[in-house]
Parts: C-alpha cells; structure tokens; sequence
C-alpha cells in the first residue's frame, strides 16, 4: 500500500479504516518511514483502534511547520501513554517540529517539553524550563500546580525566619515580613535517625498516614497541631519504614523552603 505522490491525506485515511495488522503493512511498505514512525502510529492504532483519527497520523506525513497537540494523550491507559510520551518525544527532535502542546498533565508537561507556559484563567503566571518552574516557582499557585507541594501557612517575621501558624520556627531564605506561606517538595525532606547540628530546620513529629507507592512511600507526618507535611522517601531495603503513629524527625535546608507573602 504505497503512498501516491498527492495522495497522502486519503490514503492516510483508507489506512485507518484498515485492520490493525493492514495499517502497519502499508507504512512499511511505503519504505518512507522509519521504524520510530511507524512504531508510534501503531502505538497510537493499538489504543484508538478504528476511531483513530486522520490528524493524529498526518503529522508523519505531512511533516506541518508548526505541530498543536491538544490533549493528545488524554485517552490512553497510564503505562502507554508513558511509552508514547517517549515516542513523541524522539520524532519530534527527529523531524526538527515546532510543537505547541496543551495539556493538564504535569509530568507530560515536564517530560516532554523544552518551554513550559503555565497559564490560569487566560493569563500566563511563569514561562521557563522544567527546572526554573519546579525548583524555582514564581508564585504559590505554580509551586501548587507543578509537582507536588505542602504548604505552611504563617508569617515572615524578618530576613530567614518564617513562623507558622501553629508555632513553628522555620529557618529560609525568604525576606520580608507579613502574612505568607512555605512551600516544601515532599523529595526534598530528610528522614532522620537523630538531630543533626547542621541541618538549617530539625523538627520532631509524629507519622498520622502512610501511602506505599512501591518505589516510593509517602509519609504524613504532623508536626504540630496546625501543620502537617509530607515526605517522599525511597522505598530502599536499608531503609526501613516507620511504622503509623512513630515518632520521626524531619530536616530539611534553608533553600530548601520556598516562601510566598500574601
């Protein structure tokens, strides 16, 4: 089933119409394609079946100057969209495309794009790369939409030093004073054994809720009466899981706190 020169879009559309074997023996007949081409429309085919639709193929066709991609994984089960995201992602640098994609998946956003534009309510809060977003947020509402976040509310009470609500002291790198919020990433809290001298913040807390992820355990710790956090660790052999109710310690970096004035 070759491609006729001016017939690609017809074509294109008799191939869909085609059992899901037919569709794959027409793009390597056509011997234009590679096998990373191929390889993404029958990931596509497996999932979509006959609704496919032509403009999800087009693209290996047609090779447009500028790409949309709205939602373009949104119907596939979670396992294959992470192996399409990687397919995309790989002929799209092949082919040197210039793609807009609209998504509300985060992690599709980080894995997949260069620029990243996070956008609310028709006006752009940041526009950066995956680090300048994550690491560095402009604002709470995109430390709260990119990742995962806890958020500490309380004030800033001078140059480094946050107190929440419920009494917390809390070293940062924050300045200013008034009304605010600290946002911690789950990751980026330790789990310790014992105090340690230099550690920025070392807090005692009690674990209310355990979330076993498999590679990942997410713990609930509360802190105090008003805060409590959460904390990523790695599900390691050496490291062992507290149990629910155990008294831990948590410690985290003065950089580590990312803090936003009301």
């Amino acid at each position: 089933l070759p491609l006729g020169a001016g017939m690609h879009g017809e074509i294109t559309a008799y191939h869909l119409q085609l059992p899901r074997e037919q569709i794959g023996v027409g793009f390597v007949a056509n011997g234009n394609e590679d096998a990373g081409e191929i390889n993404l429309f029958l990931l596509l085919c497996r999932e979509r079946g006959p609704n496919l639709h032509a403009r999800h193929a087009a693209v290996i066709v047609f090779q447009p100057d500028v790409l949309l991609l709205d939602e373009p994984l949104s119907n596939l089960d979670a396992k294959l969209r992470q192996d399409v995201r990687v397919e995309i992602r790989e002929l799209q640098r092949k082919l040197r495309l210039t793609t807009v994609m609209v998504t509300h998946d985060q992690e599709e956003a980080l894995t997949m794009a260069d620029r990243l534009v996070v956008m609310s309510e028709g006006r752009i809060r940041q526009i950066g790369s995956q680090q300048d977003l994550y690491d560095r947020p402009a604002e709470r509402f995109v430390a709260d939409f990119v990742g995962r976040s806890t958020f500490i509310d309380g004030r800033m009470e001078g140059p480094g030093r946050f107190v929440s609500a419920g009494g917390l002291v809390v070293a940062c790198e924050g300045a200013g004073t008034g009304s605010a919020s600290l946002a911690l990433r789950p990751e980026r809290v330790v789990l310790m054994n014992a105090a340690v001298p230099a550690m920025d913040n070392s807090l005692p807390g009690a674990v209310e809720f355990i979330s076993y992820l498999g590679a990942q355990v997410d713990l609930h710790v509360r802190l105090s009466p008003k805060e409590r956090i959460i904390v990523q660790i790695q599900n390691r052999p050496e490291q062992p899981l507290p149990a629910f109710g155990e008294q831990v310690r948590l410690g985290w970096s003065k950089s580590t706190g990312r803090v936003f004035l009301s």
